[in-house]
């Protein structure tokens, strides 16, 4: 919100994410234009994984808050935890189900208990966008209690990343076995074979926050980070569409898409100057009200566009869902979303915004100040 601190490197990549989404979930008109087509494919292609960046950058940022208040206070206050999440994701959320409730395009039994009680990834719903949301709930209360019960336990940093690993294996373990018995739904939506995605993340903030030498040694392995980027794009353009990669090959988009997270934050330098990467960097500060409105205006502009010459109908169609989509979130977040981040800080304000500039060293880390804020 207006008034925090914000990373610009972090809201570029928010803006890749959800440019990538809505790409995918664009309608469009039958086009034999290659101009249109160029646009059209890899959008098709490769927007569906913008949830993975979602999640990886969900789990550094999130995982950060955690990781950084257990080594400054060495503990974790899980319910001040929670409450803060609450205020941040559920307004904007059930503003969006109330619009639903109103409107009625879909019969109410198809989404309303399952969106209440945040379980449309496992039992679904007819906002099928949704699902990426309650995991992401879910995956917001395991970590806290998690974070609270090892900060009781005193564990140690190395122990609470060796074991944030086992537990990544273990959901691969898992959605490996659910693709073996040919529920391919399974393993692409539910929490308990997702969650390494975001785990990853966690990973990474864990790193940065209790071992900042080995952090700085991998950020600054430029080439290293291209390379596994461009690896991501090359799975991506190839093998990833159409087969079984597009179910079992969430660890790959995530390890790309970490490389790409890191490059981002540590390697944009001039570019954080020129306009267009400014331009998307805003989008992404708005992208949490995008996501959840961005599917509302399809068949709005679809409808407003079809009577038109066939020649316009792609590129208008194809603009008008970005630009509906962009203004609406902007005006979702102003309405619903920031009003409730201050009350938020009036009730429970951020207590890394107070920390003092003696506090530990191990605090101080490269990506501190992002971290403190930048909670989504």
């Amino acid at each position: 919100m207006s008034g925090q601190r914000r990373s610009i490197e972090l809201d570029f990549v928010r803006g890749i994410a959800i440019l990538l989404v809505m790409s995918y979930h664009a309608l469009t008109v039958p086009t034999s234009l290659f101009l249109f087509r160029a646009i059209e494919i890899p959008g098709k292609r490769f927007g569906a994984t913008g949830v993975d960046l979602f999640f990886v950058l969900s789990g550094f940022l999130v995982g950060g808050l955690l990781m950084k208040e257990l080594a400054r206070t060495r503990t974790v206050d899980v319910k001040r935890f929670i409450f803060r999440r609450g205020f941040k994701i559920w307004p904007p959320y059930f503003a969006y189900i109330a619009f639903h409730v109103i409107v009625r395009r879909f019969p109410l039994h198809t989404f309303l208990l399952a969106n209440l009680l945040q379980v449309q990834n496992y039992v679904g719903t007819s906002l099928s966008h949704t699902w990426t949301l309650s995991l992401e709930e879910h995956f917001y209360l395991i970590l806290a209690l998690v974070m609270g019960y090892v900060a009781v336990r005193h564990w140690s940093p190395k122990r609470i990343l060796v074991a944030l690993v086992v537990v990544c294996f273990a959901v691969i373990v898992s959605r490996s076995i659910t693709i073996y018995f040919g529920d391919l739904h399974g393993a692409l939506y539910y929490t308990h074979n997702r969650l390494d995605s975001l785990l990853f993340g966690v990973i990474l903030a864990g790193v940065s926050t209790f071992f900042p030498d080995m952090f700085e040694s991998l950020v600054h392995r430029r080439l290293l980070l291209v390379a596994i980027s461009l690896l991501l794009l090359f799975y991506l353009s190839t093998v990833h569409t159409g087969s079984i990669w597009k179910y079992s090959g969430a660890i790959i988009n995530y390890l790309g898409y970490g490389a790409f997270m890191l490059l981002v934050l540590r390697h944009s330098g001039y570019l954080t100057q020129l306009w267009p990467y400014r331009a998307i960097a805003r989008i992404g500060v708005y992208s949490y009200g995008i996501y959840l409105w961005h599917l509302s205006v399809r068949h709005p502009c679809y409808s407003l566009i079809s009577h038109l010459p066939k020649l316009l109908q792609w590129p208008l169609l194809f603009v008008s869902q970005f630009l509906t989509a962009i203004l609406l979130g902007i005006l979702m977040t102003h309405l619903v979303e920031w009003p409730f981040l201050r009350l938020r800080e009036k009730m429970f304000p951020d207590k890394a915004q107070k920390v003092s500039t003696t506090e530990p060293a191990v605090l101080k880390h490269p990506m501190s100040e992002s971290l403190v804020t930048a909670d989504r």
